[in-house]
């Protein structure tokens, strides 16, 4: 869709579990799937592991953001382009993540906000953030993930999402408050 294009926008009841590097997303998607949801796991986590595998390290990968912040969104584009928009769908980070880091890398995120309006997720639930710990893809520092976290629950509001923020608590109670919220609505 171009900016000040008509296209269609639609509504799914796919739902987005987004928060700053190391706030459980990962743990949490994967109790999800234990329970029988349909997940999609991380992107960009996939993207970059499978380049760690020819030998180069996450700081080299990263040094191509461009090329990667692309990689990334195309992946998740035809992802999307190949679920149905009526299963509830759980998703580690939607498309308007990669819109903070397009920023992030310095790009211009225009593409990506446009084809953040083109489907609108069902609930979007931001979770705060765990203690920080690096691990061979998560290479960034305390101070620039914090920031991200900011940058992160922007993008979502650019877009018109008004995310459901889910406390630092145990893995099971998260869990229990996106159930319970699921059920509500």
């Amino acid at each position: 869709m171009g900016r000040g294009g008509c296209d269609a926008i639609m509504n799914t009841e796919w739902c987005v579990i987004s928060g700053p590097p190391c706030s459980g997303k990962t743990t949490l998607i994967n109790e999800l799937e234990a329970l029988g949801y349909p997940v999609v796991h991380e992107v960009a986590r996939s993207l970059i592991t499978s380049c760690l595998r020819p030998g180069m390290t996450p700081k080299e990968i990263q040094a191509r953001k461009s090329t990667l912040q692309h990689d990334i969104l195309r992946v998740k584009l035809e992802i999307e382009n190949g679920l149905s928009a009526n299963q509830t769908t759980f998703f580690d980070r939607g498309i308007p993540d990669s819109i903070a880091y397009f920023k992030l890398a310095g790009l211009d995120p225009g593409q990506v906000i446009d084809s953040a309006r083109i489907r609108r997720y069902k609930h979007v639930f931001f979770l705060e953030a765990l203690p920080y710990r690096k691990d061979s893809v998560r290479i960034e520092e305390t101070a620039s993930a914090a920031t991200l976290a900011e940058s992160l629950e922007k993008s979502y509001r650019l877009v018109g999402y008004e995310p459901i923020r889910i406390p630092c608590v145990s893995t099971e109670e998260r869990l229990r408050c996106i159930l319970e919220y699921l059920s509500r609505r």
